[in-house]
């Protein structure tokens, strides 16, 4: 079982690297396509959400082992 400890400092590496990566992104999304106001937000939640479902479900596992 994941003590509450790991799953806290897993959870804030996760988000904290996710809004890095969606930073990037949003920034190769805005020289595609002209996002202004709430449609920026909106994009640039959706591509947070997904970068930090994504790494939960990747990572809890994998390091495991590690930590």
């Amino acid at each position: 079982m994941y003590s509450v400890r790991y799953l806290v400092s897993l959870g804030l590496v996760i988000v904290g690297c996710s809004a890095g990566y969606t930073m990037i992104i949003m920034w190769g999304i805005t020289k595609l396509l002209p996002l202004n106001g709430s449609a920026y937000w909106i994009v640039a939640g959706i591509v947070f959400f997904v970068i930090v479902t994504v790494g939960v479900c990747f990572y809890i596992p994998r390091l495991r082992k590690m930590w």
